[in-house]
């Protein structure tokens, strides 16, 4: 008897190199065992379908199950149905006579049985279809794995990368806040009175000497008219420069106080930006 000799395997999981044989002759069982001895397939053996499904489901899946066809109970080929549906990765191969090389057949066609052997069999081709069995398995399970980790790493990349656009947008932010805060505490110290008005003449911005200059009993907050913020003298000049969107600087007189005027137009809603100093 010719045998595949022993190979080195450097990393091995716990179903990759199990092999089930399933057969109701203790003779065969032997046989086949022996068979496999001088290889790195672990055997393991049933007498009956039944009890092969059993060991499964004790044990866990096995890389193959080869059956014989004619058991008392269940046939190979409905042993290897129930194989197929419960561990659908498990290569399933059949020994039979060639009385039953027909229903063998069909259960191939329907992919229930991935291979048929014929007894009595070759030791030497019965191993190397062994063999080449159980590495298809093999390479089944190392794709799955392979895929696996993708997906893992997709995800923590998916994750990683989550992580640094938080914290960009955080950076961002806070750069944002930081720019706000200052052009806020700019705006608030000019030395000028501002006021900003919207094309309905409704204030939208004030500084911190525009709410002491404000011809208001109170300091003005966004929301009030045009009419109610700024001294009487100086509400048509403002308008004006709303209306046409053409603001012209100029010094004005108010409540017997001269003061210099410097309009800025912002966008095309016509809104201004008023500069008051008292001269």
């Amino acid at each position: 008897m010719t045998v595949i000799p022993r190979r080195r395997q450097t990393q091995v999981t716990r179903s990759d190199n199990r092999v089930l044989f399933v057969d109701d002759e203790e003779g065969v069982l032997v046989a086949l065992q022996h068979m496999v001895a001088e290889t790195d397939l672990a055997p393991m053996v049933a007498s009956s379908g039944a009890a092969a499904l059993e060991m499964l489901a004790t044990h866990g899946p096995v890389a193959l199950v080869l059956s014989d066809y004619r058991m008392p109970g269940m046939t190979g080929v409905d042993l290897l149905r129930e194989v197929h549906l419960l561990y659908p990765k498990t290569r399933r191969l059949i020994l039979s006579g060639y009385a039953e090389t027909h229903a063998v057949m069909e259960a191939i066609n329907e992919g229930h049985v991935d291979r048929f052997l014929a007894k009595p069999w070759n030791d030497q081709k019965l191993v190397l279809a062994l063999v080449e069995a159980v590495n298809q398995y093999r390479k089944e399970i190392e794709n799955e794995r392979m895929v696996q980790k993708l997906e893992e790493r997709n995800l923590e990349l998916e994750r990683v990368n989550e992580e640094l656009e938080e914290k960009v947008r955080t950076s961002i932010v806070d750069l944002e806040s930081t720019a706000l805060f200052t052009a806020h505490e700019f705006l608030e110290r000019l030395p000028y009175a501002l006021y900003g008005f919207d094309s309905n003449r409704r204030l939208v911005a004030v500084n911190e000497l525009g709410r002491a200059f404000a011809n208001t009993a109170t300091p003005p907050s966004v929301g009030d008219s045009l009419a109610s913020v700024l001294p009487p003298a100086m509400v048509p000049i403002v308008d004006e420069a709303i209306s046409f969107g053409q603001p012209k600087s100029g010094t004005v007189p108010a409540s017997g106080l001269s003061y210099d005027l410097e309009f800025v137009a912002l966008g095309a809603k016509r809104c201004v930006m008023v500069l008051l100093r008292r001269l």
